[in-house]
């Protein structure tokens, strides 16, 4: 479980959170194994986690129905649908195990926890997210009044 906090403390989505809920919201996580060739998660599924690339390389490919196109494959150290951590979304893309792969499973009733047990994390996940963004006023506040929901 060191492992997946280290990795995490050093992805800016998650670096503003306490060592203490980096190694909590670790232990809560989900570790797969995926073969070389296997499907992780289908493009257009409800996405309800995320997952951090331990070992390997993924595959993500956007499937047109008639052309499959490769659009990156990513290595050890990503996150995978991290968005999908606080908000009901889809999968833009279909993952698959480019080589042999290992992932952990971040959950978003995990994920919740984590920002309910650090508020000043969860400021500064907020402050990451809107930094990313060109976003309106009105969009500004909205998003900050959904992760303030989400704290309580």
């Amino acid at each position: 479980m060191e492992k997946i906090a280290s990795q995490l403390q050093h992805h800016a989505f998650f670096s503003p959170l306490s060592g203490r809920v980096l190694n909590s919201l670790a232990r809560e996580c989900e570790v797969l194994r995926v073969s070389k060739g296997a499907r992780l998660y289908t493009q257009n599924a409800p996405a309800d986690c995320a997952f951090l690339v331990l070992n390997g390389s993924v595959d993500l490919v956007e499937e047109t129905g008639r052309i499959d196109a490769l659009t990156h494959f990513v290595g050890t150290g990503v996150v995978l649908s991290h968005l999908a951590l606080l908000t009901q979304t889809t999968r833009l893309t279909s993952a698959y195990a480019r080589t042999n792969l290992e992932v952990a499973k971040i959950t978003r009733a995990s994920f919740t926890r984590a920002l309910k047990d650090d508020p000043a994390g969860a400021r500064g996940v907020q402050a990451h997210l809107v930094s990313l963004l060109e976003i309106s006023e009105q969009e500004r506040r909205q998003m900050i009044a959904d992760l303030e929901r989400m704290v309580g």
